[in-house]
């Protein structure tokens, strides 16, 4: 076909990018608002430097699991980069993801390696953050954070040396940015820190002021020594398109005038568009990506066509008054740095929660989406912390066992615990079939670990044994560990016991209550250090529709009164001596009392709902209320999904009176009470049920213990599911405090930071939703004699206060269509879920030191671990 002038321009002007600087994407992310921030009318920067950072995001998961995205997209983009940097030593590369590294690496050749630390110690090949994966910053715990951190530069140091650890980091697709990643990074000493997603108004004022870049003081505590250079792109990480060469090439060849894109209006184009965006910044200095999602498959085309853009435009320095060259994120800081800039700070308590995209677009769903992953998730890394520690016992105890074997079984779990982290897997904003794909990594992991800490143990008991004196003594079968809803194997004669081994990771003493899941109704526990003495234990039915497939639980309290203590008991059948609880249905004209670790509820039977929380040890009472309220997702205009969290009203239907789903009855409350604990289950209606239970302090177990505050909480636990359909859960809770629109919600788990209620935004529900990873709470606003509610959590939620007095957690959605936001597909998991809430209602002077320790005892939970012994005991 011959192609005439016309279709010639018509065709550049659809290469060519126009002088607004709008990008490319592979995902829809970015909305048109946040594309259209910028500089309308500015005056040209002289003497600029242009910094184009070649680099590729590839999510450890997402659309496609990370195997998928390794074997289609990853190793060809690290093999051709390689490949395209040794061509030419001007040219970087910038690399984030180790998961993906470290895979691939294992698979190069003595020469490829040899090639690639060249190119890391030249500085051609920079490593960009370095962690396992870039992590969510609004779910993942701190400790979690730097484990994955840990694990990515340790392979770094191990490989290329201490010289190629990063200085620099950016996190340029996690839905916003939370202070104490800000301040983790500081810490592990990075220089600097780049950011992307942030709400796109605030991006605009900051473009209009020059305010992209600044000093964050990024933690409370430490002040000026968390103090960070802070980087905020003017726009997406993704190429500007008049550098996205996809399927093009740039002439640069007079010979080929109608080939591909002319060099010439190329130019122009980029010149234009850089001049639109390098005003919004206060150094003659401007930062381009030259990547996307899974980006330079084929690097040498990518790379060649740069090539020859740089050539054209540093050739032309008198029209085009700037220089274009290769460079890294450091390369950026350093040049900034160099022009003696002092620069303004920002913080404490500032943080960039919640992203906000564009109208109606507050992405505060994700804070709770698959709530089944994120329990599974903090479960894992408490297993993790338990197997690492006894590794290390077993270590410093000489315990002999093949290292090769015990590392490569940690490191699996490690690896699993690590990726997950990711910004769209903890967070579940990814497709179901990844989701999967994350919890087979974790049960992988898991099992490896399980391996590992089960011979362990048994072999660290051995050496306990031999401690005090016992030295015939015979190592027996390996441990078996027990995860949250695992069930206790049946015992089915007298002689038939099971060996428990309870482990303190921790480095104090501590009391640990104990639920363990069993069919057996006659089961008592004996202290197998003291003289097998019975402990005080109870059983008690499970709650109709608990996530296990058991009929009851076996609870009871051990008391560690060393760290990193064992305490090895005997569970064994005794039908005249095993507690059950005494069970009681509360009728609507009764009340429910119960009472227990320094705590009375009182419950109506009438309304089925809690009335009231008393504190003893404080003297505190207030008539809390609380109850399962739904939001039904917005399907008009932009929905509610994965990310984006839209309720279709501002007012949630109680679960009771669901008008497409329930009849208006009062959920049906049985009172069990017993030595150990004392309880209420509430059914609300099928697949929707709770139990509040209060831990005895006065346990014979714990006579000698100085710790019981370890109990003076309320265990809340949840079991829902599945969920309606097209419905957002809620737990709330009503207070009479006067809490001035003011909610406190934890930063990764370490700082606390104050969320004033804004009734301005276009959604004042969505908008006013924060993450909460570990604990939040309200509090009365006359701090030195007021009263505070504290909530404690398994996992991460979304959280909000949008009534004085008032709190709301969101604990599981399940929506009606996509939002829209790349993921194509609707979020709709059927999960079964038991998230754990504790509850503390406490003066305000007081409430810090317990929910500190609280939080830390919940989320270090007692891992048990057992083994059937044919031993008989009394």
């Amino acid at each position: 076909m011959v192609v005439g002038s016309t279709q010639i321009s018509v065709l550049l002007s659809l290469l060519i990018i126009s002088t607004n600087g709008a990008t490319v994407h592979r995902r829809e992310f970015f909305s048109d608002q946040e594309e259209a921030v910028g500089l309308e009318a500015v005056q040209p920067v002289t003497n600029l430097t242009v910094w184009i950072v070649p680099h590729s995001h590839d999510d450890t998961g997402w659309l496609k699991t990370i195997d998928q995205y390794y074997v289609v997209d990853v190793n060809w983009i690290l093999s051709t980069v390689i490949d395209a940097l040794i061509d030419n030593p001007a040219r970087k590369f910038s690399f984030v993801e180790m998961a993906f590294f470290y895979r691939w690496w294992n698979e190069q050749n003595d020469i490829v390696k040899e090639n690639t630390r060249k190119l890391v110690k030249n500085g051609q090949l920079e490593f960009n953050l370095g962690g396992w994966c870039m992590p969510d910053e609004a779910a993942p715990t701190y400790s979690s954070i730097i484990d994955l951190m840990t694990q990515g530069h340790q392979f770094i140091l191990n490989e290329f040396g201490p010289d190629a650890r990063p200085t620099t980091a950016w996190h340029v697709d996690p839905f916003g940015h939370t202070s104490t990643t800000a301040s983790l990074y500081k810490q592990m000493g990075f220089d600097a820190f780049g950011l992307t997603r942030i709400n796109y108004i605030e991006k605009q004022n900051r473009i209009n002021n020059k305010s992209l870049e600044f000093l964050w003081r990024s933690s409370q505590s430490l002040e000026q020594e968390s103090d960070i250079f802070t980087y905020i792109m003017d726009k997406s990480y993704s190429s500007p398109a008049v550098m996205d060469f996809s399927g093009m090439q740039v002439n640069a060849d007079p010979r080929l005038p109608t080939y591909g894109l002319d060099i010439g209006p190329t130019a122009d184009g980029f010149a234009a568009m850089v001049q639109t965006r390098a005003p919004s910044f206060r150094t003659p200095n401007l930062l381009l990506p030259f990547g996307n999602d899974f980006q330079h498959s084929n690097a040498v085309h990518d790379f060649i066509n740069m090539d020859r853009l740089i050539d054209y435009v540093n050739s032309h320095k008198d029209k085009y008054n700037m220089t274009v060259k290769y460079g890294t994120l450091t390369d950026y800081v350093k040049a900034v740095h160099n022009t003696n800039k002092s620069w303004h700070t920002e913080g404490p308590n500032k943080d960039f929660m919640v992203y906000y995209s564009g109208d109606n677009q507050w992405w505060s769903g994700f804070f709770t989406s698959r709530p089944l992953l994120k329990g599974a998730i903090r479960r894992h890394e408490a297993l993790l912390r338990t197997t690492e520690s006894l590794l290390t016992e077993a270590t410093a105890r000489n315990v002999s066992y093949d290292t090769k074997t015990a590392w490569a079984q940690i490191d699996k779990l490690r690896d699993a615990v690590g990726v997950a982290q990711h910004h769209d897997a903890i967070t579940g904003t990814e497709r179901a079939l990844t989701t999967q794909d994350y919890f087979t990594l974790l049960s992988m992991g898991a099992q490896a670990a399980h391996n590992l800490s089960g011979f362990l143990q048994a072999e660290l008991m051995i050496l306990d044994e031999k401690q005090k004196g016992n030295t015939n003594v015979s190592k027996g079968e390996n441990y078996t560990v027990m995860m949250t809803l695992d069930t206790l194997p049946t015992l089915h004669n007298n002689n038939n016991n099971i060996e428990v081994v309870l482990y303190n990771d921790l480095g104090w003493a501590r009391v640990a209550p104990i639920v363990l899941y069993t069919n057996q109704t006659d089961l008592i526990v004996l202290d197998s250090e003291n003289n097998n003495t019975m402990m005080t234990s109870q059983i008690n039915p499970v709650i109709q529709g608990d996530a296990s497939n058991a009929t009851h639980q076996l609870l009871f309290t051990m008391y560690f009164d060393k760290p990193l203590q064992r305490r090895k008991l005997v569970i064994k059948q005794d039908k005249t001596r095993a507690v059950q609880g005494k069970i009681q249905q509360i009728a609507n004209t009764e009340t429910g009392v119960i009472q227990g670790g320094g705590y009375t509820l009182t419950f109506s039977g009438a309304s089925g709902l809690l009335v009231s929380i008393t504190n003893n040890i404080y003297n505190v009472k207030d008539n809390v209320t609380q109850t399962l309220k739904q939001y039904k997702p917005a399907s008009d205009g932009q929905a509610s999904g994965a990310y984006i969290f839209r309720p279709e009203t501002n007012t949630p239907w109680r679960v009771t009176h669901d008008p497409e789903y329930a009849n208006n009855t009062a959920p049906i409350i049985t009172v069990i009470t017993g030595p150990v604990t004392q309880e209420v289950h509430q059914v609300f209606r099928q697949f929707y049920t709770q139990t509040w239970r209060l831990w005895d302090r006065s346990s014979s177990s714990l006579q000698k213990n100085t710790t019981v505050n370890d109990l003076h909480y309320i265990d809340l636990i949840s079991d829902i599911g599945p969920l309606d359909a097209g419905r957002e859960l809620i737990a709330m809770f009503n207070t009479s405090l006067d809490t001035r629109g003011r909610l406190y919600t934890d930063s990764n788990g370490i700082e606390m930071m104050q969320r004033n209620y804004n009734n301005t935004l276009d959604e004042v529900v969505a908008g006013n939703y924060y993450p909460v990873v570990q604990r939040a709470y309200i509090r009365d606003n006359a701090p030195s004699n007021g009263a505070q509610l504290t909530l404690l959590t398994d996992r991460a939620h979304g959280i909000a206060s949008l009534l004085n007095g008032s709190v709301e957690i969101m604990l599981h959605r399940r929506c009606l269509q996509d939002d829209g936001k790349g993921l194509d597909q609707t979020l709709d998991p059927i999960d079964h879920i038991n998230p754990n809430m504790r509850v503390i209602l406490a003066p305000t002077a007081n409430s810090a030191a317990l929910h500190r320790r609280l939080s830390i005892l919940q989320n270090s939970h007692v891992i048990p671990m057992i083994r059937t012994t044919t031993t008989t005991t009394t």
